[in-house]
């Protein structure tokens, strides 16, 4: 008799077990997806962004050689070149004895070295502070986040009926949503950002591959978050949309300590350590408090983990509403 129970608590749990891979597979192959308005908008937003990019790459518009300081002023590029130039020869010429009539032969091709390195750097920051800091992570990186969640997780579809009404804990079934949905939350979010990398020629493939970890730690946080409001609200995407437009634009902004509760403040300031690393002038960020890397890490790791463990607790205790 003892050794029946056994066996039917064992089976009974192995098929519970076995139905939660198949829901992450049920959610991950798209079987509840809806035609989601906010996706297509997302999608049609990032085509104009990746098209503007390409647009202004071809024209050069993100080196600072031909922008002028003010209207009538000289131009950033010929600031830099009388500077350096100015220290090369005076650091060349004193190493001659026959003076600077010696420092020629190496003064052209030393200097232009450091021209084309330094104009390197002004470019991408420049790049970075427009397309990654101001565009990408400003509404398109959490809209598109916002975008596929809602569209993957579909209550109006009749096999939420089915889903609910399954022996399995709703805890477990919030948990499947998570896992479901992140690797197209992924897909679609490296997807416009490698699109914008390629749109971006030098500059945007650098910042691909300089800023892919900052990314994806702010993916797994907004998607905890988004998920969070799903379960949270009646209307999601509202506050969703609140929250990405009002939210991050207003609180990311602030002076004191009241920034540091905006999940894209911290990624950015992933970023701005990341650029720091390889030497580049963040100065030009313009974004002087910037968290420390392990200060921004610990929070976007403990949001993602917080707002899944305590989705996944309300999931519990919270019948499934409709929402849009």
């Amino acid at each position: 008799m003892l050794q029946d129970n056994t066996v039917s608590f064992t089976f009974k749990y192995r098929n519970i077990v076995l139905s939660w891979f198949y829901l992450i597979w049920f959610i991950l192959a798209g079987q509840l997806r809806r035609n989601s308005l906010t996706l297509w908008v997302s999608t049609i937003l990032s085509g104009v962004v990746v098209l503007w990019v390409s647009i202004e790459t071809q024209r050069d518009r993100w080196d600072l050689r031909q922008r002028r300081i003010a209207r009538a002023g000289p131009t950033y590029g010929q600031i830099l070149d009388r500077a350096i130039m100015e220290q090369a020869y005076a650091v060349l010429s004193s190493q001659f004895p026959a003076g600077t009539a010696g420092a020629v032969p190496l003064l052209i091709p030393s200097t232009l070295l450091r021209l084309n390195q330094i104009q390197s750097h002004l470019g991408f920051m420049h790049y970075s502070y427009w397309i990654m800091y101001g565009v990408y992570l400003g509404f398109l990186m959490p809209l598109l986040t916002l975008s596929c969640v809602n569209t993957l997780i579909d209550p109006e579809n009749d096999a939420w009926v089915w889903l609910w009404s399954r022996p399995l804990p709703r805890s477990s079934i919030y948990l499947a949503q998570w896992i479901g949905t992140l690797p197209w939350i992924f897909l679609l979010n490296f997807g416009v950002l490698t699109a914008l990398a390629l749109a971006g020629g030098t500059y945007g493939r650098r910042s691909l591959f300089l800023y892919s970890l900052s990314i994806m730690l702010g993916i797994f946080a907004l998607a905890s978050l988004f998920h969070f409001f799903h379960i949270l609200f009646r209307r999601p995407v509202v506050i969703g949309l609140i929250y990405v437009f009002f939210f991050e634009s207003l609180v990311g902004n602030l002076p004191g300590s009241v920034k540091l509760l905006s999940l894209t403040f911290h990624i950015r300031s992933l970023m701005y350590r990341a650029a720091q690393a390889e030497g580049y002038q963040v100065e030009l960020l313009l974004f002087p408090e910037a968290a420390t890397w392990e200060a921004a890490v610990g929070f976007l790791l403990f949001v993602t983990v917080l707002l899944t463990l305590l989705g996944a607790w309300l999931s519990s205790y919270r019948e499934r509403r409709e929402i849009i």
